[in-house]
């Protein structure tokens, strides 16, 4: 909403949670309401950028959240058993795991200390829309061939 980007396909909702992906009827199409991955079957898609997590910060049970992210990850390819998928932030471990791409945003914003700059974000979680044209730039020049991730296909 706020980078700036003005091509691909969004399938957005506020507050989705990694646990509800294939529940939560959260995205709205043409006045019909479907779940994430519902929306995902009605295209196909070279590349998914996968970011949820934040509203689960604190979550009690670690491995829950792990795996909850790997059986997203696995939907998803169901959904699009050709598109490149991308995890952003947090789970690297999973990526590694479902051979998906990790894009380390960290890296990108942490500042000197380790931290979010003050001035990224309002409640130092989501950024202002100048951080979120820097991430926009970040995800347009990391990418991945679907043929470099898989060369031999995703029979894995």
């Amino acid at each position: 909403l706020y980078s700036g980007i003005g091509c691909g396909e969004n399938l957005t909702s506020n507050g989705l949670s990694i646990f509800k992906l294939a529940e939560k009827k959260a995205i709205t199409i043409d006045g019909t309401a479907y779940t994430l991955l519902e929306a995902l079957e009605l295209g196909e898609y070279g590349k998914v950028y996968l970011s949820l997590g934040v509203n689960e910060l604190g979550y009690y049970n670690d491995e829950g959240f792990y795996q909850a992210y790997c059986d997203a990850i696995d939907a998803i390819r169901a959904c699009q058993p050709d598109a490149v998928i991308y995890i952003q932030g947090l789970m690297q471990k999973a990526a590694e795991e479902k051979q998906v791409v990790f894009l380390d945003l960290y890296s990108e914003f942490a500042n000197e200390n380790g931290e979010l700059p003050e001035e990224a974000s309002k409640d130092g979680v989501h950024l202002k829309s100048d951080y979120c044209k820097q991430w926009l730039e970040y995800l347009k020049v990391h990418t991945v061939d679907f043929e470099t991730l898989y060369p031999e296909g995703t029979e894995t």
